[in-house]
Order: C-alpha cells, then structure tokens, then sequence
C-alpha cells in the first residue's frame, strides 16, 4: 500500500469512529432529555395528586368534625373530582405500579367521603381497618410507587403522616 492510500484509509476511519462516537452521546443525550422531560411531568401530576388528596382528607376531617355546609361538601366533592382526573392524567406517565396504586388511594376515598358524609364505609365488607388507615396505606404506596419510577435513593422511606395523629402515633 502506499502512504496515500493509508493516508485515506485513515482519514475514513477517523471519520467513521468520530461519527460513532458523536452518534452514541447523542443518543444517550436524547434518552436522558427524554426521561428528565417525562419526570418531570410525572412528578409534577403526582404531586398535584397528593395535595388533592390531602385536601380531601382534610375536607372530610371538617365536615365529619363540623358538620356539613354547602361550602364544605363542595369542597369535598372537588378534591375527589380532581384526583380522579388527575388519576387519568397518571396512567400516560405512570407505571402499573403507579397506575394501581393513584386508582387504590381513590377507591378507598370513597370511603372517606362516605364516612364524612354519613354514608358510611362503602367497601366495609372487603376490608379491614377504618377507611382512612387504608386511605392513608394506600397514600404511602402511591408515594412508593412515585418514588420509584423517579429513581429515587431508597424509595420504600416514607413516613406516615396522619395530620390527626400525635407525632408520638407516626411511625
């Protein structure tokens, strides 16, 4: 071969390894703006999430202590109309996991406004435990679930906040 010729095939090789390498850090590049992108979104609707479940909790706390009034049961309604839309918006980013458990936390705040209402616990049959222990249990999976998704350092570490509860009752 002569020196031109392995000039050339140098100069393709360069080439073709400067390509390599620019087309792997693109697309490493393109697959974190994408995952931060949707991380974003996902965090932002799962906390939206959370808050309206809190203030149904709190709502229901209200009229349960006060008794009811136009003001409260709307509110009531609202919170519990908000966190099933905001459920929904959850199964485009959400994994099963946290499909399962936003649907798990609405099922049992059925319950809770039930309860509030004096309806009562419409799902007493199926479970054990007050509606809102097994609203708040199935609160701290739906923060599980988030936890993980977003890749989290250690995920399962949530602390049970009852506003109702003493601080010596969270655990």
């Amino acid at each position: 071969m002569t020196e031109a010729t392995l000039a050339l095939l140098s100069a393709i090789l360069g080439a073709a390894l400067g390509f390599a390498s620019k087309y792997v850090v693109d697309a490493v590049r393109r697959r974190h703006e994408l995952r931060t992108r949707w991380d974003a979104g996902l965090f932002q609707i799962a906390a939206d999430f959370a808050r309206e479940a809190r203030e149904l909790l709190n709502a229901a706390d209200a009229r349960h202590r006060e008794g009811s009034s136009p003001a409260r049961d709307r509110e009531l309604a609202t919170s519990h109309d908000r966190m099933r839309t905001l459920s929904e918006q959850l199964r485009l980013l959400g994994t099963d996991e946290v499909q399962r458990t936003s649907r798990t936390v609405i099922h049992h705040a059925y319950s809770v406004r039930g309860v509030a209402e004096g309806k009562g616990d419409r799902y007493s049959a199926l479970y054990r435990g007050s509606p809102r222990d097994r609203y708040l249990e199935g609160l701290d999976e739906f923060y599980r679930a988030v936890r993980t998704q977003l890749r989290v350092d250690n995920p399962e570490a949530v602390e049970r906040y009852d506003p109702q509860a003493g601080d010596e009752e969270r655990r």
